[in-house]
């Protein structure tokens, strides 16, 4: 187990060192694509061998709050199309255990603001298809 678990961490580092998704002299990039991806490598060493924040951190030269809001804005927008895109090479390369990441959650705080994101995330998505639905009966008003 212990030499799966190095051998994972290699591999993510030295994906992460050829990917310019490492911080350096210049920071890290913003970019969707790249933050995406980071995210996604952050969930992927959190679930699989339950590496602790600061040891992510450190492989990607960021400190622990950076994996820890990483870790909860994966789970906002893991499912987002852009990211899907994104980061498929990277989830071919290392796939996931499991679809089900909120067992990353430590303590029983950290679970409920989970669920609280989740919630507001589902809250807005209904407000938006709303506007549209409210958006699409008025033009059709207007046409009768």
């Amino acid at each position: 187990m212990r030499v799966i678990k190095q051998d994972l961490i290699d591999a993510v580092t030295l994906y992460a060192r050829d990917n310019e998704l490492i911080t350096g002299m210049d920071g890290f990039s913003r970019k969707m694509e790249h933050r995406s991806i980071r995210f996604y490598l952050f969930t992927m060493l959190r679930n699989q061998i339950r590496l602790p924040y600061q040891k992510i951190g450190l492989i990607f030269g960021q400190d622990h709050a950076t994996v820890i809001n990483g870790l909860k804005k994966w789970l906002i927008y893991e499912n987002d199309e852009d990211v899907h895109y994104y980061t498929a090479d990277v989830r071919a390369k290392f796939p996931l255990k499991t679809n089900d990441i909120k067992h990353y959650a430590d303590t029983k705080e950290e679970k409920l603001r989970l669920q609280q994101i989740e919630n507001q995330q589902k809250i807005d998505d209904a407000i938006e298809n709303c506007m549209k639905l409210m958006s699409t009966l008025k033009s059709l008003k207007q046409e009768l």
